[in-house]
C-alpha cells in the first residue's frame, strides 16, 4: 500500500507559463480605477465561464488583456486639479495608469493563474486603426449627429456621466400662465426647472382634450421674452400629468430631444451661453449667472401676472464631482456610424449569423463613437456642410516642415493651446507631453522618422534658453498658418490649413475603441460574449466585422445569468486568497455565496476533503495506468457508477454558469460527502479491487468536471501522479444490473446519518442498531455487517423478522416495509465517575481562585478585621488539599481507564 502524507495546501501552485492557446476572450481593464472586489470577481467569472465553455468544446482559452480602452475614472484621478493646464493633466492620468498596470499584474496573475499576464495597450493612432477609420471614411458612413450633453462651465468641459454626481436638493417648481397668441386663453406649463423655460420650442397636448384640441395648431406665447411656440396635438398623452401639456424643449431629455427633431423645430436656440450666463435674448438678465439669478426669474413672472403658483420639490440635481460645480445642459453636435442605407450588410447579417437577430433588436439607430471625455483618444475630422472626412496629418504634409510643427498643430488641435498662445506656453506642451503621446504622434505621421519625433523633446531640453527660443521662433516664422501676434504672442489661421472647413473633435467612447483594438490585434481567433454589448453597439460592431471581411475571426457566445446572484469579492481579496486560497474563492463565486469568512472556509474544508478522498484512492490503489476492454460489476459498484452518471448528466455540455449550475455543484458536493465517502467506507472493509477502481474512475470523472474552475487542485494530483495521469473508462466499458437491495442498503446508510443527526448524537459515540425487515434483506445486512459496525460504531445489531416485537428504547424511522432503530449506548459507571471527578476539581479550582483574591483584598484594606483573615486564609489552605486528593483520584481514575 503506497502512503501519501502530502495535506492539501492552498498556496502551493504557481501559475504556469501561458501555454498556446486556440483562441481568446478579451478582457478590457480599467485605465484609472482599480480592481475592485465586484471588478474582481466579474473577471473571474469571466474567466471560470470561458474555461467551462472550453472544457465542452475540447479547446484552450486563455485571456488577452487590453489597456487604454476603459477610461472611468479619470474624474477622481484629477480631482482638485482643475486649475492644472490640458497637458498637465494627461500627464497626470499617463503616469496614474502606468502606475495601475504594475500593481494590476500580480492580482491578474492570481485571477486568471497566469504566471506572467501580457497587457496590450490600445492605441486610436496606430496604423492599423487609422488604416481602418480611413476605410470607413472611403465607405461615407461617418455622419454627424446631435446630442444632450452636461457642460462644467467652470472647466468649460463636458462631463461624463461616471463624473457626474446627484445632490438631492429643494428647488422651485412653477407652475407659468402662457397665453394662446391673438387669445385670451390660458395654458397653465409645468416648470421643474426655471433655467430651462426659455428654452421650450412646443407644447403638445392631447388632440381630443377637450380644454386644448381647438388651440391645436396655433401658439402660446413664453412670458418675459414673448417667445411664440407651437401647439401640436398626440394621441396616448396623460391628460392629468403637468396640466395635460407636454413641454417640447431639446434640453429636458434625451427623449425630448428626439421629439424636437421629429416635428422639425430648432434645436440651436441657446439663451445660456457656455460661461452659465444669460444670453442678449434676455435682455432683463443678459450677462448674469443661471445659478444666481434664478429667483430673479420667479419675481419678474410674479410681478407680470405670469406665475400662477411656486412650490419647493426635492430634485436631483447634477454637480461634477471633480469640481464640485453644478452643471448645465447643452445640445452638441456629435460623430457617429449610421448603417441604415447598408443593404449589403442586412442581407450578410441574414446568412452569416442568423442566431444573433434576437439580440439586435428591430431598431437600428445611428452608433455614437463620442465620449464626453475629453482626455481620451480623439478623432478630428473636417466639416464641409452634412459631410464629414477623417482628420489626418498625411494631408498636410507640405505645411508641417519639421516635427515641432507637428506637434504644435497636434496641441492646437486637441486645446492644449488656445487659438491665441505664447512662446512660453508652447514651449510647456513639449515638455509636458506624456511619453505615450509622443509615440502615438510619431504613429499618426510617417512621414517624419519615429527617432526624429521621440527624440524632439531631449534635443530641445539640451538647448540653453535663449538658443531655444530664437529656433523655435524661426520655426514658427515658416508657418504660414502662424502669424505673429504681439511680443512672443502668435494666433493660429486654421482658413490657411483647412480653407473653409470646419475642425471637428471626437473623443471616442470605450465601445467603439474596444472594437477597433479588437478588430486590429493580431490575434487570429477571438470570443465574443454577447452580454458585454448593447444591441446597437452589437449590431456596429458585427457591421465592422462585415466591412474588414474578418468573420472568421470572431465566435459569439451568449452566457445568459437570469437569475443569477450578483458577484462580489470583499476588497480584502489577496488576504482571503492568501488564507483559503484561490480555489475556495472560485467555489464561492460558482455557487453565488458571499465570499466571507464562514463560506470560505467551509469550501476550504470540501477542497481538503476532496483531497483526502484522493489519498485513501491512491493509498488502495485505485487508479490504473492500462484500462481493461470491460468490467464486469457488483452490484454495488454498478449502483455507484449509475448515481455518478445520474449527476454527471446533470452538468451537461455547455451548461451556463448561474443558478442551475450552482444547484449542480451543490449536489455534486453532497454527493461526494455522503453517498461517495459511505461507499468508500464501505469497501475499505472489503479489500475488493475492482470496488476500488470503480471509486478511482468516479474520482477522476469529477476532476474531469471541476477541471476549469481549480486547476491548483489538479496541479497536485498530477503531481503526485508523475507524467502520465491514469486512464478513464468509457461508459461502454462497464456491464452489470442495477440491485435493488443495494439502493435500500445506501438509503439505510442515509437515514441512519440523518437520524444520529437528528438526535444530536455525536460521531464517536456507540449504539445499537435494530432492523425488522424481510429475510432476505436482513441477509444482506448480515453480510455487510463488519461495515455498519465500523461506519457506526456499532456494538450490536438485532435483526428481526416481520412477526418478532421491536425492542424498547429506540427512535426509529421507516424505509418502505422496512423499520429502523437506534440507541445511544449509555456510558460506564467507571467513565461517569471520572468525568464527577474532573467537574469536582474545576469547581475547587474555581473556589480556590475567588477566596484568593478575597484574602488579597482583606491584606490591602487597613481596616479589616484580623479574624476575618486569619479564617480566609485556614478557607484556602483547606482547599489546596482537596484539590491536592482530587488530583490524586483523577490520575488513579486515569491509570484504571487505561488497565
Amino acid at each position: 500500500m503506497m502512503k501519501l502524507n502530502k495535506k492539501y495546501q492552498t498556496l502551493h501552485y504557481t501559475p504556469s507559463k501561458a501555454q498556446k492557446a486556440d483562441a481568446f476572450f478579451p478582457v478590457f481593464l480599467p485605465s484609472y480605477e482599480k480592481l475592485s472586489g465586484a471588478k474582481a470577481a466579474q473577471l473571474l467569472h469571466t474567466d471560470l465561464q470561458w474555461k467551462w465553455k472550453a472544457q465542452h468544446c475540447g479547446k484552450s482559452f486563455a485571456p488577452l488583456f487590453f489597456t487604454g480602452t476603459e477610461m472611468k475614472g479619470f474624474s477622481q484621478v484629477l480631482s482638485n486639479k482643475a486649475q492644472l493646464p490640458f497637458l498637465a493633466k494627461r500627464q497626470r492620468l499617463a503616469t496614474h495608469q502606468q502606475k495601475l498596470s504594475k500593481k494590476q499584474l500580480p492580482l491578474l496573475s492570481q485571477l486568471f493563474s497566469l504566471f506572467s499576464p501580457a497587457l496590450t495597450s490600445f492605441s486610436l493612432r496606430s496604423p492599423k486603426v487609422q488604416e481602418l477609420l480611413q476605410l470607413l471614411q472611403t465607405q461615407g458612413f461617418w455622419k454627424q449627429h446631435q446630442e444632450l450633453v452636461w457642460r462644467d462651465v467652470s472647466t468649460q468641459t463636458i462631463v461624463a456621466p461616471e463624473g457626474i454626481e446627484r445632490r438631492e436638493e429643494k428647488q422651485l417648481q412653477l407652475e407659468v400662465k402662457c397665453f394662446v397668441e391673438t387669445k385670451n386663453d390660458v395654458f397653465p406649463l409645468v416648470v421643474e426647472d426655471p433655467m430651462l423655460l426659455f428654452s421650450d420650442v412646443g407644447v403638445l397636448v392631447h388632440e381630443n382634450d377637450k380644454r386644448y384640441k381647438k388651440h391645436i395648431g396655433k401658439k402660446i406665447i413664453i412670458p418675459v421674452i414673448n417667445k411664440s411656440i407651437p401647439i401640436f396635438g398626440a394621441a396616448n398623452l396623460d391628460t392629468v400629468k403637468d396640466n395635460g401639456i407636454q413641454r417640447l424643449n431639446p434640453l429636458l431629455s434625451r427623449e425630448s430631444l428626439e421629439s424636437v427633431k421629429s416635428y422639425q423645430l430648432p434645436i440651436n436656440q441657446h439663451f445660456i451661453d457656455e460661461q452659465g450666463r444669460f444670453t442678449e435674448e434676455l435682455s432683463h438678465f443678459a450677462g448674469k449667472s443661471v445659478f444666481d439669478f434664478t429667483s430673479n426669474i420667479v419675481e419678474t413672472l410674479d410681478t407680470i401676472g405670469n406665475l400662477l403658483s411656486q412650490q419647493e420639490i426635492l430634485q436631483q440635481i447634477p454637480y461634477s464631482k471633480e469640481t464640485g460645480q453644478r452643471l448645465i445642459r447643452r445640445v452638441v453636435p456629435t460623430v457617429v456610424l449610421d448603417l441604415k442605407e447598408e443593404s449589403a450588410f442586412n442581407s450578410w447579417l441574414e446568412e452569416e449569423v442568423p442566431e444573433l437577430s434576437s439580440h439586435l433588436g428591430a431598431e437600428q439607430r445611428p452608433f455614437l463613437i463620442e465620449s464626453k471625455n475629453r482626455y481620451a483618444d480623439q478623432l478630428f475630422f473636417l466639416q464641409e456642410g452634412e459631410s464629414l472626412k477623417l482628420f489626418q496629418f498625411s494631408d498636410y504634409q507640405e505645411q508641417l516642415p519639421h516635427p515641432g510643427a507637428l506637434q504644435l498643430l497636434d496641441a492646437l488641435m486637441k486645446g492644449a493651446l488656445d487659438k491665441e498662445f505664447s512662446l512660453e506656453e508652447w514651449i510647456d506642451t513639449l515638455f509636458l507631453l506624456p511619453e505615450q503621446d509622443w509615440a502615438a504622434l510619431a504613429a499618426s505621421a510617417p512621414f517624419f522618422s519615429a527617432e526624429a519625433i521621440s527624440t524632439l523633446p531631449q534635443q530641445l531640453k539640451s538647448l540653453e534658453a535663449e538658443a531655444l527660443i530664437e529656433q523655435l521662433q524661426s520655426l514658427l516664422q515658416t508657418l504660414p498658418w502662424i502669424s505673429p501676434k504681439g511680443t512672443q504672442r502668435f494666433l493660429f489661421q486654421a482658413e490657411k490649413l483647412w480653407g473653409t472647413q470646419k475642425l471637428v473633435s471626437c473623443a471616442c467612447n470605450e465601445e467603439f475603441m474596444q472594437m477597433m483594438a479588437l478588430l486590429t490585434s493580431e490575434e487570429k481567433e477571438f470570443l465574443i460574449r454577447i452580454e458585454d454589448r448593447s444591441s446597437n453597439a452589437l449590431r456596429a460592431f458585427l457591421f465592422l466585422i462585415f466591412l474588414t471581411e474578418q468573420r472568421g475571426k470572431f465566435s459569439f457566445f451568449s452566457f445568459s445569468q437570469k437569475g443569477a446572484a450578483p458577484l462580489a469579492f470583499p476588497e480584502k481579496y489577496a488576504k482571503l486568497a492568501e488564507s483559503y486560497g484561490r480555489e475556495s474563492l472560485k467555489l464561492c463565486l460558482l455557487q453565488q455565496q458571499k465570499c466571507e469568512e464562514n463560506s470560505l472556509q467551509a469550501q476550504l474544508d470540501y477542497l481538503k476533503h476532496l483531497w483526502n478522498l484522493f489519498k485513501t484512492l491512491y493509498e488502495q490503489g485505485a487508479f490504473l495506468e492500462e484500462i481493461p476492454e470491460e468490467l464486469r460489476l457488483a452490484g454495488k459498484e454498478f449502483w455507484m457508477l449509475s448515481q455518478w452518471w445520474e449527476l454527471e448528466e446533470g452538468f451537461g455540455a455547455g451548461e451556463e454558469l448561474g443558478t442551475a449550475f450552482a444547484d449542480q455543484l451543490t449536489r455534486l458536493q453532497q454527493f461526494t460527502r455522503s453517498q461517495f465517502s459511505r461507499y468508500l467506507s464501505l469497501i475499505k472493509q472489503e479489500k475488493n479491487p475492482e470496488s476500488f477502481l470503480v471509486a478511482g474512475q468516479i474520482f477522476l470523472a469529477l476532476l474531469q468536471v471541476l477541471k476549469p474552475f481549480l486547476p491548483e487542485f489538479l496541479a497536485m494530483v498530477e503531481a503526485t501522479f508523475g507524467a502520465q495521469m491514469p486512464a478513464l473508462f468509457s461508459k461502454e466499458q462497464y456491464h452489470g444490473v442495477k440491485d435493488y437491495k443495494i439502493h435500500l442498503l445506501f438509503d439505510i446508510l442515509q437515514g441512519i446519518t440523518s437520524k444520529k443527526a437528528e438526535l444530536q448524537l455525536k460521531k464517536h459515540l456507540p449504539i445499537e442498531l435494530a432492523v425488522q425487515a424481510n429475510p432476505e434483506i436482513l441477509r444482506m445486512l448480515e453480510t455487510h455487517q463488519a461495515s455498519l459496525k465500523l461506519l457506526f460504531k456499532t456494538q450490536e445489531i438485532h435483526y428481526l423478522t416481520a412477526n418478532e416485537a421491536f425492542p424498547e428504547g429506540f427512535e426509529t424511522f421507516h424505509i418502505l416495509d422496512m423499520q429502523v432503530g437506534i440507541k445511544a449506548i449509555a456510558s460506564t459507571p467507571k467513565q461517569n465517575a471520572f468525568a464527577e471527578l474532573e467537574r469536582a476539581f474545576k469547581a475547587k479550582s474555581q473556589t480556590l481562585e475567588y477566596v484568593r483574591s478575597t484574602l488579597m483584598a482583606l491584606s490591602l484594606n487597613p481596616l479589616s478585621d484580623p479574624a476575618k483573615i486569619a479564617e480566609k486564609e485556614a478557607e484556602l489552605e483547606q482547599l489546596k488539599t482537596d484539590l491536592q486528593i482530587l488530583e490524586i483520584k483523577i490520575q488513579k481514575a486515569k491509570m484504571e481507564k487505561k488497565g
